[in-house]
């Protein structure tokens, strides 16, 4: 609940704000969802790249540390884990580190969760449709999902 208070719930209402404000422009509600969308893919540019630099950090120290932790293969169980743990302990790098390969990802989920909020439960959709589109308000027929309506 913590979770949703802090990060779902503002995006949803800067979802609402700027979809109500795309629709006051355009009168129609599948432009709106598409301008919706463009406007939180150009305001996620910035942390894609921060993502974008954290992964290939990520790689540059792998490959740093791949060819003494190839030297470390002929060694089995505890020595192994042994000799590995030093070899990040000298190259000052820690596991959890990579992590950060998954950030990416992690950014995205809440507007994932915010906007599947804000648009599967958005009313007015009902029965509204949009080019090939014939109801806006139902799940995406091209992929059918199990427990979709």
């Amino acid at each position: 609940m913590i979770f949703y208070t802090l990060f779902i719930l503002p995006l949803e209402r800067l979802m609402a704000w700027l979809y109500a404000s795309f629709y006051g422009l355009t009168d129609n509600y599948g432009i709106s969802i598409i301008l919706l969308s463009l406007t939180v893919n150009v305001i996620l540019l910035p942390l894609y790249a921060i993502a974008e630099r954290l992964k290939n950090n990520e790689r540059k120290e792998k490959g740093k540390l791949a060819l003494e932790l190839d030297n470390v293969s002929v060694y089995g169980g505890a020595e192994k884990h042994y000799y590995v743990r030093e070899i990040y302990r000298r190259h000052g790098y820690h596991p959890l580190k990579s992590l950060r390969v998954a950030l990416g990802i992690l950014i995205q989920v809440p507007f994932f969760i915010a906007a599947s909020r804000f648009l599967g439960h958005y009313e007015d959709f009902s029965g509204l449709g949009f080019l090939f589109i014939k109801d806006l308000s139902r799940p995406d027929a091209l992929l059918p999902l199990p427990g979709g309506h």
